[in-house]
């Protein structure tokens, strides 16, 4: 899936995916969430959903300000 994907499915489910990051906690454990370990309270989730949450991460920084955008032409 590209990031436009992923990013159409979030909002076509974005009470799913707010679901999804609650069970998950905080997205400082996305090196957790990636790697597909338990964390507590939390289901293990598979490689789509955490390929979804990177996505809103990402997202999440740039609207903050605190990431630069990427590099070269991938959107």
């Amino acid at each position: 899936m590209t990031d436009l994907e992923l990013l159409s499915v979030a909002l076509h489910n974005r009470t799913a995916a707010e679901a999804v990051l609650d069970r998950c906690g905080s997205l400082s454990n996305l090196d957790q969430i990636e790697s597909g370990q338990n964390m507590i309270g939390a289901p293990n989730i598979g490689p789509a959903t955490a390929a979804l949450l990177e996505v809103l991460y990402e997202l999440s920084l740039r609207v903050c300000g605190e990431a630069e955008p990427p590099k070269g032409g991938h959107q």
